[in-house]
């Protein structure tokens, strides 16, 4: 008989064949010795017959009705994966965290695992952030997907987050080309921070007799303090007060007056973010000449830092916290070693009266941390010392854009560079007439980018002529190694200078002593 029949998706990953016109006590059975009917063009089949007299006769075919398309077949889902969640407590520095790990329940086969985890704390969203993990084949054991941090000391929180698994074949393996195998499959899941949720009380706010536990605002004559949007932006809990005595909970709808002494202070429990990365979300001062003063901390979580911690920050966290505050004269204290993406973004941007900077002791920053944090303070003389050497992405991008008082650059000791790390950082700065040495050998792509532009009081020479007689060379010493775009019109629109595209390892001169 005609070895022809039906060929059928079962419920596992494979196939079945049922033959007709068969002899009488005639078996035949036809098995795929491939694991996964998608991986090749040509399946390698077997057919065992049996005539009830003689043995068994088994010999390799190639089945002629498998189609050259394998889409045209009935896609099989991708298994979804075993989710784990595991409280974990570092033992040098008790931080406490959530892994969530998957682990693939069909380990021959490649598979992928993406989507987006997003925290709650308190109902309120404290975080998201996107995964995309691969494991190869063969894998058996458990892979993470991400590290949840404990927000604050031995509270909870819950992780919502979706899952979208698929298997997908890269090229050079099983011979054929990139494509996707399985059909995708996504589920959602919900899991709790600790194994059981803590009920909190309320926050309490500070006492009279808790000093430095507030932020406080003060000026010479009545002032308000207002959000740009009325609305509460915080994720935790904010408290005002005019004379330490009586605290109120802020909701952002109506504005603050300062007391009859011309004070306001603020303080906060279980925040993680204040604004975020909209500049709707800015606080707006009316009046003249108004300090701010203390540790901006304290809007965050008080109790946190009066036990001498430090409260974590989300993303954007400041972000246009100050921006356009023009009656703004000086800034509170930033004292966070630990930064978080955008954190001070634009934060003091527009404040035309800020004359100094707080200082920024963090020495390992984050994407966009400092991104035009002063950008537009006419009034800027100087800079804060810079002393991070871990750069991230953006993370001085613009920071002191069109700071036209600005005459003299902050040392970049940074040897390690990211892309656009120092993009525009000096952009518009018509004062400044000293540069920063640049020790960095190894560039990054767009590190100098714009770096100087319009730079009117910087000037440069090619040689060591008249007051042209302070050497300045990128990297300052060693042969450096260039990246995509990394000087492209760093010097555009200086005073003076030979080219707007400096060269690597050329020696240029200078009026003034570069910043070391």
């Amino acid at each position: 008989a005609a070895l022809s029949g039906t060929l059928a998706v079962k419920e596992s990953n494979s196939y079945k064949v049922e033959f007709f016109n068969l002899l009488p006590g005639e078996t035949r059975e036809l098995t795929i010795t491939h694991p996964d009917l998608y991986l090749r063009k040509e399946l390698l089949l077997e057919a065992t017959r049996t005539n009830g007299v003689g043995p068994a006769l088994t010999r390799p075919i190639v089945a002629p009705d498998v189609p050259a398309d394998l889409s045209s077949l009935p896609r099989l889902k991708t298994p979804m994966p075993e989710i784990r969640s595991t409280p974990y407590t570092d033992v040098w520095t008790g931080e406490k965290t959530l892994i969530i790990a998957a682990l693939n329940t069909n380990p021959s086969l490649p598979v992928r695992y993406y989507g987006t985890i997003s925290v709650y704390l308190f109902g309120d969203l404290a975080y998201t952030y996107e995964y995309d993990v691969e494991i190869p084949a063969g894998d058996f054991s458990f892979r993470r997907l991400y590290d949840i941090p404990q927000l604050f000391p031995s509270q909870g929180a819950i992780a919502k987050f979706d899952l979208t698994a698929e298997c997908t074949v890269y090229a050079g393996y099983a011979g054929i080309p990139t494509e996707l195998i399985k059909e995708p499959v996504t589920r959602n899941y919900t899991t709790d921070f600790v194994i059981q949720r803590v009920v909190y009380p309320d926050p309490a706010p500070p006492t009279a007799s808790q000093e430095n536990a507030y932020l406080t605002f003060q000026s010479n004559s009545p002032f308000t303090l207002e959000v740009a949007n009325s609305t509460k932006n915080w994720n935790g809990t904010l408290y005002y007060s005019t004379d330490l005595e009586t605290w109120s909970v802020w909701d952002g709808a109506a504005p603050l007056s300062s007391s009859v002494d011309n004070k306001l202070y603020l303080s906060g429990a279980r925040n993680t973010r204040i604004t975020g990365n909209n500049q709707n979300y800015r606080w707006v001062l009316t009046g003249s000449n108004i300090e701010c003063t203390g540790n901006i901390v304290n809007l965050l979580d008080w109790e946190t830092v009066a036990s001498g911690n430090h409260p974590s920050m989300a993303s954007s966290c400041y972000a246009h916290l100050f921006r356009d505050c023009a009656a703004l004269v000086s800034a509170p204290a930033l004292p966070a070693t630990t930064l978080a993406s955008a954190c001070y973004l634009s934060m003091f941007r527009g404040c035309a009266a800020l004359a100094s900077p707080p200082a920024l002791p963090a020495t390992t920053l984050a994407d966009s941390c400092y991104h035009s944090m002063f950008r537009g303070c006419a009034a800027l003389a100087s800079a804060p010392a810079l002393p991070a050497t871990t750069l991230a992405e953006y993370c001085y991008i613009s920071m002191f854009r069109d700071c036209t008082a600005l005459a003299s650059a902050p040392a970049l000791p940074a040897t390690t560079l990211a892309d656009s790390c120092y993009h525009s950082m000096f952009y518009g700065c018509i004062a400044l007439a000293s540069p920063p040495a640049l020790p960095a050998i190894t560039l990054a792509d767009y590190c100098y980018y714009e770096m100087f532009k319009g730079c009117a009081s910087l000037k440069i020479s090619s040689m060591p002529t008249g007051v042209y007689q302070y050497a300045w060379r990128i990297p300052t010493s060693g042969a450096g190694v260039t990246a995509t775009g990394w000087n492209m019109n760093m010097l555009s629109g200086i005073g003076e200078t030979p080219t707007s595209d400096p060269s690597i390892d050329t020696t240029y001169y200078v009026e003034n002593p570069p910043i070391v």
